[in-house]
């Protein structure tokens, strides 16, 4: 798939190599391409749609894309284990106004504290990413134990049927899941995110530092398309509910009707510092990183 595509951009000074995600934390490259903000920018950008993010950061390092979306701490951990990999561009924002990602509980549930989770099991859709960071954090900062909690991981649809069924007490769903089991026999729980800050960046846009010192105005170009992109998504969530089901394969009604993330228009490292401390304090990392180090600074 990735040879195919890296074929168009063999003689073509404009040409990126996009690596991205049909979920809304990820869509900015969606919106972009949709829009013509790319070709506005004078960018021919081909988007190969990955999964999820978790891949990203080793098919940027192995030259399978130049540029690719994923979250914070998976870039981060990459770097630390000295992966050339620099972010570029903000992603996705949890912000508490708009909690995307947040714990679920069975309307039944007799859960409503943080240590009622001790000796419960919970459903995450990956063991030791910043979800499970964030839940770590929460349950620390509400005076629980979190090594008591049985994490499982469950695909989000599983995470569904696992809840009013009993196979979980709790499940960590990020949209359009969360919406779903709202709609049906469950309630929010709790928002973990809050605990590493009341806003900061889920996602980042990454390529390799080679790439960019390669790519310095290609870098400025995309940067400025994407943060086009999310000014616009930002208040066009009917229309970008379209792009992002065409791309996603899901229902517009269901992409409409879930709580819509704020899309990054900069990159301060206020919004990136967050998420790497919590990420060392709770051994997701070996070593505690800055925001500076991971974030291109045009050199």
């Amino acid at each position: 798939m990735f040879a195919a595509t890296r074929a168009f951009a063999a003689d073509d000074p404009n040409a990126i190599h996009v690596l991205a995600v049909p979920i809304d934390l990820y869509a900015g490259a969606y919106y972009a391409q949709d829009l013509g903000l790319f070709r506005a920018a004078g960018l021919n950008v081909d988007i190969t749609t990955l999964a999820n993010g978790g891949v990203t950061a080793t098919a940027l390092a192995g030259g399978s894309g130049d540029v690719g979306v994923s979250n914070t701490v998976q870039i981060a951990t990459a770097i630390a284990r000295g992966l050339p990999l620099t972010v570029i561009a903000g992603a996705g924002l949890y912000s508490t106004r708009a909690p995307s990602t947040a714990i679920c509980v069975s309307k039944a549930s007799p859960l409503h504290t943080a240590r009622d989770l001790e000796g419960k099991t919970l459903a995450v859709a990956a063991l030791n990413d910043q979800s499970t960071v964030a839940m770590k954090k929460w349950m620390t900062d509400n005076g629980a134990d979190y090594k008591k909690v049985r994490m499982i991981e469950l695909g989000y649809p599983e995470m569904i049927a696992a809840l009013p069924a009993g196979r979980v007490d709790a499940a960590m769903l990020a949209e359009p899941w969360q919406t779903t089991a709202r709609n049906g026999d469950d309630r929010l729980f709790a928002k973990p995110f809050d605990s590493i800050a009341p806003e900061f960046n889920i996602g980042v846009w990454a390529t390799t530092r080679a790439w960019a010192q390669a790519h310095p105005d290609l870098v400025k170009r995309f940067t400025t398309a994407i943060y086009a992109a999310a000014k616009w998504a930002n208040t066009h969530h009917e229309e970008s509910a379209l792009i992002l089901a065409k791309y996603a394969k899901a229902d517009p009604k269901v992409i409409g009707g879930m709580i819509r993330v704020l899309q990054s228009t900069d990159l301060p490292a206020s919004h990136v510092q967050p998420a790497l401390d919590a990420a060392f304090e709770f051994a997701q990392m070996d070593r505690h990183m800055t925001a500076p180090e991971i974030i291109w600074d045009g050199k």
